[in-house]
């Protein structure tokens, strides 16, 4: 159950930062070196050295140090518990550090795109309803524990229903100020009206540049997610249409798959800090993350879904395929083919959804395919 807003929290919360850059490497100097620095928080840990004996001895770079570790913590990779000096890297912190540590350089472009899938997930998993390191400017605990949105998710989300792109401005105005998930349809129609009627929102002069840099370094993920565009009067964040496969499973995953986005990007209750990195925050990224699209091809006429880059499992005159969220687009009765299924086309039966976030597809026996030499050596008949 959401916890109530009250008017005040509604009108003043906006999402806090912390005031660090966004850690990639691939996305430029700077992500590259906070990247660096993330690894050297691993190995620390890997020795077990304490928090406080990992720290620098000058004054500027231990306050450094303090800040990237919050910066950790608010993505899920890291976190120090309250009153203890053990660094705890989560499961999705392992993966990126295993990642990049095992990478020789030059970085290939599938590499690029598994970081940057490990991070989007992990950012889409963050919350501001969580155990500490809640970012400043300092806000009543109260209103941040009231914030019932992981912010990451539904910014992302806000970028598909919006044709794709997102003003900076669009975001201070009105997307950083949702508290309640219940909230987002009236700013995405706010946005939409906007734009209809070419009166785009003012720069809010309340918000620093800090958190306007903040916050467009880590929605692009080091402009890799979403490009970076500087338009006439506005800064734009884009799709990066390369990556619109991954955006779109991130949204798809962890929902049914029915059409409920509250669901997405609602904040999920934790008893403890332990609880909220193992279970919320710091799980890991499925491998299937960064599945594409199946692709529709063209059969006499009628559009059929090859599955084939899928295992398929055979039993009698039914089949199952199993793959990611991708897979929940795909009406029920929609006629697809497989290459281990040669004889006949496929029909979707049933759509579940497994607890691993998987989706299951039940397929039965269709029509007879007359020719399979051109239907799978050119993909049309």
């Amino acid at each position: 159950m959401f916890q109530p807003l009250k008017l005040r929290t509604i009108q003043l919360l906006v999402w806090p930062t912390s005031h660090v850059g966004m850690l990639h490497p691939c996305g430029g100097e700077k992500p590259r070196a906070q990247s660096d620095n993330f690894c050297e928080f691993v190995r620390s840990s890997l020795a077990k050295i304490g928090y406080s004996a990992s720290k620098p001895e000058d004054p500027t770079k231990k306050n450094q140090y303090e800040t990237r570790k919050s910066l950790y913590e608010e993505i899920g990779l890291a976190y120090v518990a309250s009153k203890s000096d053990k660094i705890t890297i989560t499961d999705v912190g392992m993966q990126l550090y295993k990642l990049i540590s095992e990478q020789q350089k030059p970085y290939t472009e599938d590499f690029k795109r598994r970081a940057t899938a490990i991070l989007a997930f992990a950012l889409s998993r963050s919350q501001i309803y969580r155990p500490q390191s809640r970012g400043s400017p300092k806000q009543p605990k109260n209103d941040l524990d009231a914030c019932r949105v992981r912010p990451y998710a539904l910014a992302w989300q806000a970028v598909l229903d919006l044709d794709g792109f997102l003003t900076m401005d669009e975001f201070g105005a009105v997307l950083c100020r949702i508290s309640d998930p219940s909230q987002y349809d009236d700013a995405i129609a706010k946005i939409n009206k906007a734009r209809d009627t070419g009166k785009p929102f003012q720069r809010d002069v309340a918000l620093s540049d800090n958190f306007f840099i903040y916050w467009k370094s880590h929605l692009t993920v080091a402009n890799t997610l979403l490009i970076e565009e500087e338009g006439q009067a506005e800064t734009i964040l884009r799709l990066n249409k390369d990556y619109r496969s991954l955006l779109t499973g991130l949204m798809r995953f962890g929902r049914s798959c029915g059409n409920s986005k509250e669901e997405l990007f609602s904040a999920l209750n934790w008893g403890s800090i332990e609880e909220y990195y193992s279970s919320i925050a710091g799980v890991t990224c499925p491998p299937f993350m960064e599945t594409p699209e199946p692709k529709i091809i063209n059969v006499a006429g009628t559009a059929v879904t090859d599955l084939s880059s899928y295992e398929l499992r055979i039993s009698g005159r039914t089949a199952e395929v199993v793959g990611g969220p991708e897979l929940c687009n795909l009406p029920i009765l929609t006629p697809c083919i497989h290459s281990l299924h040669r004889e006949y086309l496929l029909r979707l039966d049933t759509k579940n959804r497994l607890k691993d976030g998987r989706i299951e597809l039940g397929l039965g026996r269709g029509r007879p395919i007359v020719r399979p030499d051109l239907i799978f050596s050119k993909g049309e008949a």
